[in-house]
């Protein structure tokens, strides 16, 4: 397995990580908000759309949430609806993201739940598909 980050920070063998995608090579500290035997939460690098977001993580490595095992995955998916409802006390709304491969936009090959608290009118970029494009994806799918 190549080095992950995320298993760098759960194992403090990492505590501070730079802006991946975009932006100035700043380096941010590593901000833990909650761990237990099977979970590992911390703040994620601001954005120009929020001040800054949650990641939830599973602390055994697992890329796709389909090698999850179920009842990993029921841990993870709880904690995730704790903070979503911890923050949505502070917060009006929150997005709640999940990429699921490289062209997806997984950056980090590690299955990790993005909590975007919301308290204004910035939306997330999506685009609408025409009629035939949305009849295409769904054959596609169904065909599976």
């Amino acid at each position: 397995m190549k080095a992950c980050i995320f298993c760098d920070f759960i194992s403090n063998h990492k505590n501070s990580h730079d802006n991946h995608i975009k932006g100035p090579k700043e380096k941010y500290p590593v901000v833990p908000i909650f761990q237990d035997s099977f979970v590992y939460s911390f703040l994620s690098i601001p954005d120009n759309n929020n001040e800054t977001h949650l990641l939830v993580v599973p602390k055994k490595h697992y890329e796709f949430i389909e090698d999850m095992p179920k009842e990993l995955l029921i841990k993870l998916i709880s904690k995730v609806a704790d903070f979503a409802g911890k923050l949505r006390k502070k917060y009006s709304s929150c997005h709640i993201l999940l990429n699921n491969g490289k062209n997806a936009d997984q950056y980090i090959p590690h299955v990790h739940f993005h909590l975007i608290p919301k308290d204004n009118n910035k939306k997330l970029p999506w685009t609408n598909l025409s009629v035939e494009e949305f009849i295409k994806i769904s054959n596609k799918l169904i065909s599976r």
